[in-house]
């Protein structure tokens, strides 16, 4: 919102005014344009979540600072078994509201200020546990199993279905990289 007023005793904007404030409405534009970009390119656009590139950057970051500063750090990783059961059998429609589903379960069992979900690719999420140890992040990973069970997803006007997931989990060790922590916890998904 833009509040213009004018100067006392003066009733109209002049023309010097009117360019003023035609360059000050321009420049929060393109702010506010670079803005969605940036989300947009940092962002999955069917879950909203993180994506791969995004994901990888920050975790990358966070790596860093462990080894320089000490901490520690979980992943958990996830997939939709049997997913391509589900598109078969369903539509894609009806995949893409079970990958939907899965992230808003995914992202209300986070601490948003903190952690970071990503979208790893197809039916397979990722999400970076910064300051949490291997048992805390046991603790999100169980707890988001449990709810996944209980979903049920409305994929038309009478058809619910159940879908299931596969997790896994693993530490960051200091000295380890970022592709030796992704393969631990891609391991122990499967």
């Amino acid at each position: 919102i833009l509040e213009l007023a004018n100067e006392e005793g003066k009733r109209h904007f002049d023309n010097v005014d009117i360019e003023a404030i035609t360059i000050i409405a321009n420049l929060a534009m393109a702010t506010m344009e670079n803005a969605k970009l940036f989300l947009w390119a940092i962002s999955d656009g069917l879950t909203k979540l993180y994506n791969i590139h995004f994901f990888k950057r920050s975790l990358d970051f966070e790596i860093k600072k462990i080894n320089r500063y000490g901490g520690i750090l979980s992943l958990i990783m996830m997939d939709i078994d049997k997913f391509k059961n589900v598109n078969d059998t369903y539509g894609h429609q009806a995949g893409d509201k079970v990958i939907v589903a899965l992230s808003k379960i995914l992202k209300t069992n986070i601490r948003l200020d903190l952690d970071i979900p990503g979208r790893y690719g197809g039916d397979e999420f990722i999400v970076m546990l910064p300051n949490t140890n291997l048992d805390g992040a046991m603790s999100v990973a169980n707890r988001m199993l449990n709810l996944i069970r209980n979903q049920k997803v409305q994929i038309s006007e009478t058809e619910k279905i159940n879908f299931t997931s596969s997790i896994g989990v693993a530490e960051f060790n200091r000295g380890r990289s970022m592709d030796e922590l992704i393969e631990a916890v891609d391991k122990a998904m499967y």
